[in-house]
């Protein structure tokens, strides 16, 4: 990927440039994430043996202290691989359709509905409502809405 950055005319398509480039960056701060918990698994696992060998309880509880952060920075490469689809990074487009079932269903499917507008809002996700029927009596009978944001359609499509 540095060789195309170093081409002759790649600024040329400023916008196939610049995806080129947060791509890269991307790959790069995974690279350097796993590399940092390698190296800190591999410093934990050393530190581990001679605490052992030693029977030293205060550097076991130490390296015990230590796990926590490392467990959540492995979790959050975990994701990172699990949303490395070629369109998890898209945005995503949510249509509910409460098909069969009446006014139950129509409610149901609003409840739905504001469920999924909630936890993009808590997510930092812009949502739009691009169509909306309401019920005759309650709920909804359509409703479609896009969602903008980091991984979006990676999320959702789940």
């Amino acid at each position: 990927m540095n060789h195309d950055t170093q081409a002759p005319g790649f600024w040329d398509d400023q916008e196939r440039a610049q995806k080129l480039l947060r791509e890269r960056a991307s790959y790069e701060g995974t690279v350097e994430r796993f590399d940092r918990l390698s190296k800190e698994t591999s410093d934990l696992s050393e530190i581990l043996e001679m605490a052992a060998a030693d029977n030293d309880e205060a550097m076991l509880a130490e390296v015990a202290g230590q796990l926590p952060p490392l467990t959540e920075g492995v979790r959050k490469l975990e994701l990172m691989r699990m949303l490395s689809g070629a369109e998890d990074k898209s945005d995503a487009i949510v249509s509910i359709h409460p098909g069969a079932g009446g006014i139950d269903a129509q409610d149901w499917a609003e409840i739905l509905m504001r469920m999924y507008l909630r936890w993009c809002e808590k997510r930092g996700y812009k949502t739009e409502i691009i169509d909306h029927q309401p019920g005759d009596e309650a709920g909804i009978k359509d409703v479609s809405f896009t969602v903008s944001g980091p991984n979006a359609y990676g999320f959702l499509r789940s």
